[in-house]
């Protein structure tokens, strides 16, 4: 939906700039990716439990396609009686996805996903405040060491993000309106291609179109 011609265009009219986002991120970006665990957790515990029990009454273990609502939802089996607990209200209560929106900083909105382990922290070291945070990240790094090599455990003042200086790239990707951006976006068909493609740009541009 989000590539369709018709609506970018209608965006753009209406002054709404949609970004591609970075690929392979939704394990720290979306929220609901963190509430699946629980709840394909509950589903796989709810078929097994429906398996056993057939094998119990000595019943087909074959589970038919109308029963996954059973194994989602919960509720009674019509056929062993057994009673299955709520795998969806499990997995995606209320307070669970208050609990997820809050990990990823959607609500409140804090961006607190950028704190994850596996966002790399990047800075341009061209000016005064990059230097300052810096220049305590390499002093923090001297007296964990310090402390160590003293016999104490300094691992517990480490601090939790490693700031490394951003890669320059020496030229963009592609030129902007160029012939070779162009070609690479007409055969761009997913939100990831595009953001290679353009280095990042909004699909509003007037590349896109």
């Amino acid at each position: 939906m989000h590539l369709q011609i018709g609506l970018l265009a209608k965006l753009r009219f209406l002054g709404v700039y949609l970004y591609p986002c970075v690929p392979n991120t939704t394990a720290v970006t979306q929220e609901t990716d963190r509430t699946y665990g629980l709840f394909k957790s509950r589903y796989r515990r709810n078929l097994e439990l429906l398996v056993d029990e057939c094998v119990r009454q000595d019943l087909s273990v074959s589970v038919p396609q109308y029963k996954h609502g059973l194994l989602v939802f919960g509720g009674v089996d019509a056929d062993t009686k057994l009673e299955l607990e709520s795998a969806f209200e499990i997995g995606f209560s209320h307070q669970r996805c208050l609990d997820s929106w809050g990990k990823i900083g959607a609500a409140p909105l804090t961006r607190k996903c950028l704190d994850e382990p596996q966002v790399r922290k990047l800075i341009d070291m061209d000016n005064d405040y990059a230097f300052l945070v810096n220049s305590v990240q390499e002093a923090n790094e001297y007296a964990v060491y310090s402390l160590n090599e003293a016999g104490y455990d300094g691992s517990a003042l480490q601090a939790l993000v490693a700031i490394k200086p951003t890669e320059r790239r020496t030229s963009p990707i592609t030129e902007r309106m160029s012939l070779e951006r162009i070609e690479l976006l007409a055969r761009a068909n997913t939100h990831g291609k595009k953001f290679f493609a353009t280095g990042g740009s909004h699909v509003c541009s007037d590349d896109f179109f």
